[in-house]
């Protein structure tokens, strides 16, 4: 909760509290709102109106600039929601295409941030189609067409577990272990392609029939019957080679 970044004595930020909280970027930011000398109760605020008041015009307005800044996106949606994963990966995915999640790229949008690098690699931002693309025009591999979904499957379980490992090293200090990361994500493919194979079973190969003589001394019948309205017939054959 906010209140909780919040001296209630002196109506001044936790300095310490929020700078060990948050990265450095993010703290400055912070500490850079204002904050008023008695408190008051909390209000809905639109930002765009220098009085904080919500206009419908002045919201069409704003999202009609947007659009016309921000085109249409290329990403294929329908193939997302075709995928053969869980419905949480789907929304990951759906996120990382649709620009929705909290990266260092959505937030210079809004704050002031010194270092727009990545904070695990310290590499350039990528766009979000070149993160998904692979999940959903997955390179060729030496297996049959029925099991490409497998490598869509297997692509979006690590952009998973890099996004996982990122909020546990931003926010809990966690060490990186590569051989950890790796371990879990065969588990969770083996468990998953498991599934999802079930789900949908491959159909069986035709079974293709062929005779074998008896053992020795013995001999086998293969009989077969056609049954009509006023007569039948059967016949047996008897074969011991």
């Amino acid at each position: 909760m906010v209140c909780q970044l919040v001296d209630q004595t002196t109506q001044s930020w936790k300095t310490v509290l929020i700078n060990e909280t948050f990265e450095h970027d993010f703290a400055v930011a912070i500490l850079s709102i204002h904050l008023p000398p008695t408190p008051r109760p909390d209000t809905f605020m639109w930002l765009p109106n220098s009085k904080g008041r919500f206009f419908v015009k002045a919201a069409f307005q704003i999202a009609s600039n947007l659009t016309q800044l921000n085109p249409q996106s290329d990403v294929p949606w329908n193939k997302i929601w075709k995928l053969k994963v869980p419905g949480r990966l789907k929304m990951l995915i759906w996120r990382i295409g649709a620009n929705a999640i909290p990266t260092k790229e959505n937030f210079l949008q809004k704050i002031n941030v010194d270092n727009p690098n990545y904070k695990m690699c310290n590499q350039e931002i990528a766009s979000c189609e070149d993160i998904i693309n692979p999940v959903l025009n997955p390179p060729r591999a030496s297996c049959p067409t029925e099991y490409s979904w497998m490598i869509s499957l297997n692509m979006v379980i690590v952009l998973d577990e890099i996004w996982q490992l990122r909020n546990r090293i931003s926010y809990q200090d966690e060490q990186v272990d590569i051989l950890k990361t790796i371990r879990q994500v065969n588990y969770r493919f083996n468990e998953l392609s498991r599934f999802f194979s079930t789900e949908n079973p491959t159909p069986p190969l035709p079974i293709q029939h062929k005779w074998e003589p008896p053992p020795q001394f013995w001999i086998k019948l293969n009989m077969d019957a056609a049954i009509v309205e006023n007569w039948s017939t059967l016949v047996v054959v008897a074969r011991d080679d």
